[in-house]
């Protein structure tokens, strides 16, 4: 082979090896980048899933609460009806 020749590969190919690690560099930075805000994204992402926990179970309570309530109303209800006499309906 020519010596220019093998001397114009080589210094093409290393033109080309170090193009390559650049380009492989700035991924890598974007990469870095992208992956920093998906942390940040997953943190608030954990934070709200804690917040709508918080918030489910204290609408679970409230719920239960009110139900009870509800319970109690109709029952109340009911023994006051029943001291009510119901009346006689007929024909004459």
């Amino acid at each position: 082979m020519n010596p220019i020749t093998a001397l114009t590969d080589l210094l093409s190919k290393l033109v080309i090896e170090h193009g390559s690690a650049i380009i492989q560099e700035k991924q890598i930075a974007l990469f870095r980048d992208e992956l920093a805000i998906l942390g940040r994204k997953f943190s608030e992402s954990e934070l709200r899933i804690q917040q709508l926990e918080t918030e489910n179970t204290n609408l679970k309570k409230e719920n239960t609460n009110l139900k009870t309530k509800i319970d109690q109303i109709e029952e109340n209800e009911r023994q006051r009806l029943k001291g009510f006499k119901q009346p006689d309906v007929g024909i004459v």
